[in-house]
């Protein structure tokens, strides 16, 4: 379920210039996943690899 959800949040940067932004070049794992709960996509950092 939680790789869905970073799909699903993937999807979401792709579509939004604010989130990439947001997210720039050096952002933490830490941070994407918070941003990726303020954004209804629960994910950990294991799905990130």
């Amino acid at each position: 379920m939680s790789k869905e959800n970073l799909d699903q949040f993937m999807n979401q940067v792709a579509d939004s210039e604010e989130l990439q932004t947001r997210i720039g070049e050096g952002i933490d794992a830490d941070s994407l996943i918070a941003l990726g709960a303020e954004h209804g996509c629960e994910f950990s950092a294991e799905d990130l690899t």
